[in-house]
Parts: C-alpha cells; structure tokens; sequence
C-alpha cells in the first residue's frame, strides 16, 4: 500500500489517502504481536553479561526475577490497555483516514501484552524442565 501510494505520488497519477494510516496501524499491530513471538524463542534483547558475573547457582534466581519483571510490566500494560481500549469504544473514536475504530487500533497493546507474558510464562516453564542450560565456551 505504501509503495503503491508512493508510485502513484511521483507519477501524479493517484493518491491512496488511506496508505500512510494503514501502514502505521499495521506497524503497531506487528509489533505487539511480534513481542510475543520472540518472547517464545527468548530472542528478546537480554543483558547477558548478568549470567557471567554470577555463580551458576544463581542463574534460576536471575531467571525468575526477569520473568517476575516481564510478568508485572506485561500484566499490567494488559490491564491499563485493555482500559484504555474499552473506554475508547465507548466514546465512538474513529481513525481519520479508514474510518476505523480506535478502540480496535489500541487494541495490540492489551493482545501483544498478555500474549508477551503467556509466552514468557511458557519459556521460564520450559526452560525449568530442561534443567541447567550447558555452559557456554566463548
């Protein structure tokens, strides 16, 4: 849509007035649900420099307190998103250019949230199964 728009501005041809708005709710939708993709594989950014200054005995405890923090930061953006998003149905809020309800556009934060916490919940759950992750030769 947006090469399209941009094809049709330079020729002069067409303007797809819609395309830059689009883009943009697509982009965020993507990234709140991406979040909980790469919360499943762990590939989010991690400060690892943590696990080679403490003792091996403490990785679990290092674990936990990041899955602790993922789970209160994911819960909690879940709960004021969801707010959020329900007291914009309630006022009716429309997007300018599709026309589509802002209550649905906001609605990756609450979705890419929660989704971000099961799937984090799920990695610590595993990963505990799995027992002690092999140490690493550099």
């Amino acid at each position: 849509a947006v090469f399209a728009n941009t094809v049709g501005r330079y020729t002069q041809t067409f303007s797809l007035q819609w395309a830059e708005e689009f883009a943009r709710y697509l982009m965020i939708w993507l990234v709140f649900l991406g979040i909980s993709a790469a919360a499943k594989k762990n590939a989010h950014f991690a400060v690892g420099v943590v696990f080679l200054l403490v003792p091996a005995r403490l990785h679990l405890v290092c674990r936990l307190f990041i899955l602790v923090m993922t789970l209160v930061c994911g819960l909690s953006l879940t709960v004021l998103g969801a707010v959020y998003s329900y007291r914009l149905q309630g006022m009716g809020q429309t997007s300018p250019a599709l026309s589509a309800p802002m209550w649905f556009m906001y609605g990756a934060i609450p979705l890419g949230c929660f989704l971000l916490s099961v799937r984090s919940l799920q990695f610590f759950l595993r990963r505990l199964k799995a027992g002690p992750a092999p140490a690493r030769r550099g």
